[in-house]
């Protein structure tokens, strides 16, 4: 973990090792604030400011939900999330663990497919039939990552 060592490769950039700690830091605590963040960041002798961390939050897709900084999904799978959204009907929450997506008719289980192969460590796994897909997350703090990530905006 970057916050126990000191010692980085040679080649890291200041942004990257900026970025692997930030979230490392939003996964392991509560950070509510830009503010927040930037003290924390500080208290490791990364200085930086509020609009710095607004940058680097919108290159890690990082939003808050229900109060707190959270990774949406990983920045390489956008392009991938984007390109199945045009699919999306709608998003419903089914109970605290899993969401049921409407689909295009016979768009399902190719939009499924695509999101188990995007790994997302919040989702469980996938159902899909012709036109819905239910996917189980392990809590509800994930099912509502997943259904900001997936929404239609």
């Amino acid at each position: 973990a970057f916050l126990k060592s000191d010692k980085l490769p040679r080649n890291y950039t200041e942004q990257k090792r900026r970025h692997e700690i930030i979230l490392e830091l939003i996964e392991k605590n509560k950070i509510t604030s830009h503010a927040m963040l930037v003290q924390r960041l500080s208290s490791l002798d990364i200085k930086v400011t509020q609009s710095s961390v607004s940058r680097d939050f919108d290159e890690l897709n990082i939003s808050k939900v229900d109060g707190a900084y959270k990774q949406l999904v990983k920045p390489a799978n956008d392009e991938l999330i984007h390109e199945i959204r045009d699919f999306i009907k709608s998003i419903d929450n089914a109970g605290s663990h899993i969401l049921l997506l409407k689909t295009s008719i016979g768009a399902a289980q190719r939009v499924a497919a695509v999101i188990d192969r995007l790994k997302i460590s919040q989702i469980v796994g996938t159902i899909s039939g012709d036109d819905t897909i239910l996917i189980a997350t392990r809590n509800q703090n994930d099912q509502k990552i997943i259904s900001s990530t997936l929404n239609l905006h």
